[in-house]
């Protein structure tokens, strides 16, 4: 409980305390997370940088004794100039 956020509203308390998704039977159960990261800065030459990345997490278990877990991400970005020059200077081998 100490590391719950408050939150009032069913987006808030969804996003941050509760699972999206959960499915729970006798025999089973499931739930659906969504993931979000958003990171900002600016380069050495005063250009904006930023990575952007989201996905979901899906988990579950059916019976005793089998669990699975799985994860997808999907990333864009923008780099600092003199790492987009680097790797544009790379040739294919």
């Amino acid at each position: 409980n100490k590391l719950k956020k408050q939150a009032k509203t069913w987006v808030g308390k969804k996003l941050f305390n509760e699972h999206l998704v959960q499915l729970q039977g006798e025999n089973y159960w499931f739930t659906i997370d969504p993931v979000f990261d958003l990171q900002v800065g600016n380069d050495s030459e005063g250009g904006n940088t930023y990575n952007n990345t989201r996905g979901f997490v899906v988990q579950g278990g059916l019976g005793k004794k089998l669990n699975f877990y799985s994860s997808v991400f999907e990333s864009q970005g923008r780099f600092a100039d003199y790492v987009n020059r680097y790797s544009e200077s790379l040739k294919a081998f």
